[in-house]
């Protein structure tokens, strides 16, 4: 198990290397983009909007509603991290 462990972590700690690599390269897109749609090779880099969430607590109508009856089923998640 432990060199399971050591596995998954060294992979978690690498795509937290990665990532912030990833950030580094998108802002460097983005200025070499001048943040317009762009096209390079192969290569199409688009900027897309999504809507917003809906801020539910903002609403003032959902004040004095319980909501809880339309919740969905609980998320499982397990969390590996390497103990100090």
């Amino acid at each position: 198990m432990v060199s399971c462990c050591r596995k998954a972590v060294n992979i978690n700690e690498n795509i937290s290397l990665l990532t912030k690599e990833k950030k580094q390269l998108e802002i460097m897109l983005k200025e070499m983009s001048e943040n317009k749609n762009s096209r390079s090779g192969d290569y199409r880099y688009a900027y897309h909007e999504r809507m917003g969430g809906v801020d539910y607590k903002a609403i003032p109508e959902l004040k004095n509603i319980d909501l809880e009856q339309y919740r969905k089923a609980p998320a499982i998640v397990w969390l590996l991290n390497k103990a100090k």
